[in-house]
C-alpha cells in the first residue's frame, strides 16, 4: 500500500512449509543419511545419529504420515516370497519397539536379514510384483533365496531408485567405500550387486541420479581430493563404464547435488574447498565403447573378466568384478549454463535438490559460514529452450549464388555494360563502392540512368569487382591480381586493394 508500485514490492520470504506431524516407529534424529521415493513412500537410509553411524532403513507413507522401520525377512519369509510370489506383507506384534539407529553402538542392525520376524516390520509394496534381478542373481524359484544383511552402518553415500529396488553406493563407514548395495521393496531383501566392468573408487559425499535403465555417479570425494568423473550403471546388463564427454566438466567437488530431466544431468553448486554456486549440464545423445571386442551372436559384446576380492578401502566384498573394457566415449557433452543476473543463487554445499515439472527447485545448504533455508528454482525446460542448434549464416553464400542466377538478377535495377557485355546489378550494392555511391547519389546523369558504360576495365575484372561487392570475399588469381589491384584502385576500395596486394606479396 502507501501508493508504492506493484514492481517496487518485494517478493514474499521463502519460508518452510510446515513441519509434518507423523505416527509410527520414527527414525532417530540424523544427517548425513540418503532418501529415495518409491511408489507412495518416502525411505531413509543410514547416516549419523550424533553418536555413530547407523544402517537402518525407514519408510514413510506420504499417505498415512506414517514410519515404519522396514526389515530384511527371515529364512521362512524369504521362501514363501520365492515361492508363492508373495509381496506386501505388514506384521505388527505389538509387543516390542525397536528403533534401530540410535543405540550408540557402532552397528545397530546387527544381523539384520537374518534375525527373526521382528514387530513394527512393513514391507512397502504390491502383491505379485516381482522386482528385477540382476543375471547373477537368477535362480530357480524351488530354491531358498540367499539372505545378505544389510550394508555396513554409514553416511554420506549415494542411493536411487530402479524399478522395484532401492541401490545404495559407497559413503563412509570409518573406511571411504566403494560398495554397491541392492535394497528389493517387494521381498524385503538386501543383497550385494555384482557388476562387471569399470567400478568406481571408494568415495563418499558423490551424487547418483537414474536415466532409462541406467545410473549417473558423479564426482564426491576419495579421502584424498574431489572427484568430477562419471560412472554409469547399467541395470539391464549390471555393467559399470567409465565415461568420457566432450566439453569442459565442472570443477572437481562434493557435497553438490544432481538430477535427470529429459536427455541430461544437471549438477548444481557442492564443495570444491570452497561453496560453489555454478550450474553445469551434462547432454546425452548417444554413447559407444571403445572396446575392440569381437560381437558375439546378436550382437552384444563379449566382455572377459574375472572376479577380484577387494580389501577394505575398495569396499570389500564380492561384488567387486574386474574387466578390461569399462571406458566408453559418447556425444555427451558438458557445459556450464549461465545463471540469469539477478537470479543467481548463494553459493552452497550440503544442500538438497529435485526435480518437479520441469523445475529443479534446491532447498537449504551451508554457505561455508551458516546454514541456510532458502528455496531457490530453475526451470530446466525454459534453458532447453534457448539451447536451440542454430544452422550457420547463409548470407554471403546467398548473396554469392545470386550473380550465377538469371531467375534472381532479373529483379536488378541497373545494367553496367563493360566491353559490351550487359552486367546486371542492384544498386544497393553497389553503394557498397564510393565511386557508385557518388555516381548514383550525385548529379551526374549516370544516376536517372538504367544502363550505365563502364570503360577502362576489363569485363572479367569488373566481374570480380561486382563479386567482392556482394560478398565481401573474391579469389584472386595471381595473374589477375595487378589489374584488379589497379581497378581496385579506380573504383576506391581498399581493403580489395589490400587483398591485392597481400596476393602479390605473396607470390
Amino acid at each position: 500500500g502507501g501508493g508504492r508500485g506493484h514492481n517496487n514490492q518485494r517478493p514474499p520470504r521463502p519460508s518452510y512449509v510446515g513441519t509434518i506431524t507423523a505416527t509410527g516407529n520414527v527414525p532417530s534424529p540424523r544427517d548425513r543419511h540418503a532418501a529415495v521415493v518409491h511408489r507412495s513412500s518416502l525411505y531413509i537410509f543410514g547416516g549419523f545419529d550424533g553418536t555413530s553411524r547407523v544402517s537402518d532403513l525407514y519408510g514413510f507413507d506420504v499417505d498415512r504420515l506414517i514410519w515404519r522401520e522396514v526389515r530384511a525377512r527371515n529364512n521362512n519369509t524369504a521362501n514363501m516370497t520365492m515361492n508363492n510370489e508373495y509381496a506386501g506383507q505388514v506384521a505388527d506384534n505389538n509387543n516390542n519397539n525397536n528403533m534401530g539407529g540410535g543405540n550408540g553402538m557402532v552397528n545397530n542392525n546387527p544381523g539384520a536379514g537374518i534375525h527373526p520376524q521382528q514387530p513394527d516390520q512393513v514391507v512397502f509394496g504390491h502383491e505379485g510384483e516381482r522386482a528385477p534381478m540382476m543375471r547373477q542373481q537368477h535362480q530357480p524359484h524351488h530354491q531358498q533365496q540367499q539372505l545378505h544383511p544389510p550394508p555396513t552402518p554409514r553416511h554420506s553415500h549415494a542411493a536411487v531408485v530402479y524399478k522395484n529396488c532401492m541401490y545404495v553406493f559407497g559413503g563412509y563407514d570409518g573406511s571411504y567405500r566403494s560398495d554397491f548395495h541392492e535394497f528389493n521393496f517387494d521381498q524385503s531383501s538386501w543383497r550385494p550387486v555384482l557388476a562387471s566392468g569399470r567400478s568406481p573408487r571408494a568415495r563418499y559425499r558423490s551424487t547418483a541420479c537414474v536415466r532409462g535403465d541406467t545410473m549417473i555417479l558423479f564426482g564426491g570425494h576419495d579421502g584424498t581430493r574431489h572427484l568430477a568423473d562419471v560412472h554409469l550403471f547399467d541395470f539391464v546388463n549390471g555393467v559399470w563404464s567409465l565415461l568420457v564427454a566432450k566439453g569442459v566438466p565442472p570443477l572437481p567437488r562434493d557435497s553438490h547435488v544432481s538430477v535427470a530431466y529429459k536427455e541430461s544431468m544437471y549438477v548444481f553448486g557442492g564443495s570444491t574447498g570452497s561453496a560453489m554456486n555454478d550450474l553445469h549440464e551434462l547432454n546425452f545423445h548417444s554413447t559407444e565403447s571403445t572396446a575392440d571386442a569381437p560381437a558375439e551372436e546378436g550382437g552384444r559384446e563379449h566382455h572377459h573378466h574375472h572376479r577380484a576380492q577387494n580389501g577394505p578401502e575398495d569396499g570389500g566384498g564380492p561384488s567387486a568384478v574386474v574387466t578390461q573394457e569399462a571406458v566408453v566415449a559418447s556425444s555427451a557433452k558438458w557445459r556450464q549454463i549461465p545463471l540469469v543476473s539477478g537470479g543467481v543463487a548463494v553459493h552452497r554445499f550440503c544442500h538438497v535438490g529435485a526435480v518437479y515439472k520441469g523445475s529443479l527447485y534446491v532447498f537449504g545448504g551451508y554457505d561455508g559460514s551458516s546454514r541456510l533455508n532458502d528455496f531457490v528454482k530453475y526451470d530446466l525446460a525454459a534453458d532447453n529452450l534457448f539451447d536451440t542448434d542454430i544452422p550457420p549464416p547463409t548470407l554471403l553464400s546467398d548473396l554469392r549464388s545470386f550473380l550465377d542466377d538469371e531467375d534472381i538478377m532479373s529483379f536488378a535495377d541497373i545494367t553496367l555494360m563493360v566491353e559490351g557485355v550487359p552486367v546486371r546489378a542492384h544498386k544497393l550494392m553497389l553503394m557498397r563502392c564510393p565511386y557508385f555511391r557518388a555516381m548514383l547519389l550525385g548529379e551526374m546523369a549516370e544516376s536517372s540512368q538504367s544502363v550505365v558504360n563502364i570503360e577502362h576495365v576489363k569485363h572479367s575484372i569488373f566481374v570480380a569487382i561486382l563479386e567482392y561487392l556482394y560478398t565481401d570475399t573474391v579469389a584472386i588469381p595471381l595473374d589477375t591480381a595487378m589489374e584488379l589491384f589497379v581497378a581496385a584502385d579506380c573504383f576506391d576500395i581498399p581493403r580489395l586493394q589490400a587483398m591485392c596486394e597481400l596476393r602479390l606479396l605473396e607470390s
